[in-house]
């Protein structure tokens, strides 16, 4: 292992945490906390002076947690310092386990996470961090004996410098005095002139904003461009690597504790909503539609009639996006009402079937009529299930406009 591997272990791995569960056959458990790492350290034991690093989709660790990462993408990034970019992460609650509105994520790696899709089986964060960036080593530096002074070019992403002053003095002595410079020259102006052999070696000091959290400091380098020896490193430090938290319940929870796992589904954007909804589940687990629950602390089910329906959760009114099979999805509004009819979730339009023909409420997928236009509906799980087509060829034949309707 390299000098930034032995370095990495130890200032690094202090800041993780691991926890660990029991699963019990006789009943589901709830998950407390969940631990993600989305350090890459691979690839940051081999970095270089000047080098930037991203994290990888394939490098996310669950920290043997009850809960496994079913999906991960990465947007957003550019390979460029101090230019952010988000994780969008799928995890699932492992057999006997669920996520509750008091479920505490927790990402090393990332400055901040919060979430975007919760149910009681599976959940979706967005984490947000920065590339890894060593600065870039000090170079042309020049001595100006005329002016006394040192300059050097500037460092990217540097916010100061650290400078040693070396010189001899009348003895023959070798002296050095360490200084900062906010700008890339220092005056010499107490040394050339009054000693002899007069020299600095310069190194860039990082800030200390969230972004200059994911950069490492290189060496001091002497006006020759050598590597000062007598203040060599022996590793380039992320130490400062920090943690986000956040709470489900910041944007409450949806779902069903006893439903059943769907690897590589979740919520609109990549399942499509509906664990539920007319003809789902009953409390007793049997088929019904919407209504059959009878909102009593323990059940979980349908409550309503007509327009207005509510799911229950242990007699709590479900809210946002509801799953219980990977392609039947609803969504409650903050009060628990079910939505039906055009729904805009971000931008992204779904059709909540408006008609009472067993499955009101249910998002729709596929090419669907509506007021005398034809429009089509993702229907493939890769992230945007049930989402509207809009200027793009639909499967099939046609092409959905800006409006979505199919010319």
């Amino acid at each position: 292992m390299g000098r930034m591997g032995k370095m990495f272990l130890g200032s690094l791995l202090c800041g993780l945490f691991l926890t660990g569960a029991a699963v019990t056959a006789s009943a589901a458990q709830a998950i407390g906390t969940v631990n993600l790492d989305i350090v890459p350290y691979d690839q940051l034991y081999n970095m270089s002076p000047g080098d930037v690093v991203e994290g990888s989709e394939d490098e996310v660790d669950v920290s043997g947690g009850p809960y496994w990462v079913s999906d991960c993408t990465i947007s957003g990034n550019s390979q460029t310092m101090k230019d952010s970019y988000t994780y969008t992460i799928e995890i699932q609650a492992s057999s006997g386990y669920y996520f509750t509105s008091d479920t505490l994520v927790s990402v090393y790696g990332a400055y901040e996470v919060d979430m975007y899709l919760r149910t009681t089986q599976r959940m979706r964060v967005r984490a947000r961090a920065y590339p890894y960036c060593v600065l870039a080593h000090v170079n042309n530096i020049q001595i100006d004996e005329s002016e006394k002074k040192a300059t050097w070019d500037p460092v990217p992403g540097a916010k100061s410098y650290s400078v040693y002053v070396y010189y001899e003095n009348a003895n023959g002595d070798l002296r050095s005095a360490k200084k900062s410079a906010s700008k890339p020259e220092i005056s010499l102006s107490s040394y050339i002139g009054k000693y002899s052999n007069v020299d600095v070696s310069v190194r860039a000091v990082r800030g200390s904003s969230t972004a200059d959290r994911y950069l490492a400091e290189s060496e001091y380098v002497y006006s020759s461009g050598r590597v000062d020896d007598e203040h060599y490193i022996d590793q380039y430090e992320f130490n400062h690597i920090p943690t986000a938290t956040n709470r489900l319940a910041a944007g409450g929870i949806t779902g069903d504790t006893t439903g059943s796992l769907y690897p590589g589904t979740t919520g609109p954007g990549t399942g499509g909503p509906g664990t539920g909804g007319p003809g789902s589940l009953t409390p007793a687990g049997t088929p019904g539609g919407p209504g059959t629950g009878q909102g009593q602390a323990g059940y979980f089910g349908w409550q309503g009639s007509g327009n207005t329906w509510y799911y229950l959760i242990n007699g709590v009114r479900a809210t946002g996006w509801l799953s219980i099979t990977p392609d039947e999805w609803y969504f409650l509004y903050d009060n628990g009402l079910m939505a039906a009819g055009w729904f805009n979730d971000n931008g992204i339009i779904y059709l909540l079937n408006p008609n009472h023909d067993g499955t009101y409420g249910k998002m729709l997928a596929g090419r669907q009529f509506v007021n005398g236009n034809w429009y089509y509906f993702n229907e493939v799980h890769d992230g945007t299930y049930g989402a509207m087509y809009m200027n793009r060829y639909v499967p099939g034949g046609g092409y959905a406009g800006p409006d979505g309707i199919i010319r």
